[in-house]
């Protein structure tokens, strides 16, 4: 069975989501406490927010891509694509960040 580059992006972004939901939220909330009394950001805690707005973004890209382009507006469809990785990318540092702290 063959997949094509789209369907493993959205396999690739889906497990990134998955992993992202599977934090403990009991010692986040401990590990946040203690960051924040020490004036640090709790990067889980943005990871899973940009990850959300990414999740948000591939939604919409879902629904308007195929009538963008046949619309002739592909770059547009590109720019949004581009928008939702970087923010899945955003996300990912921010969670490669939170395991740091």
């Amino acid at each position: 069975m063959r997949i094509t580059k789209k369907q493993l992006k959205r396999i690739i972004r889906e497990e990134h989501s998955r992993i992202l939901k599977e934090y403990d939220p009991a010692a986040q909330g401990m590990a946040a406490a203690q960051r924040e009394s020490q004036g640090a950001p709790d990067f889980g805690h943005l990871a899973k927010r940009v990850n959300n707005v990414a999740i948000e973004l591939d939604e919409i890209l879902q629904y308007a891509e195929d009538s963008l382009i046949e619309n002739d507006n592909g770059s547009l469809a590109r720019d949004m694509e581009d928008l939702m990785n970087s923010a899945y990318s955003l996300a990912s540092a921010f969670d490669s960040l939170s395991e740091n702290q």
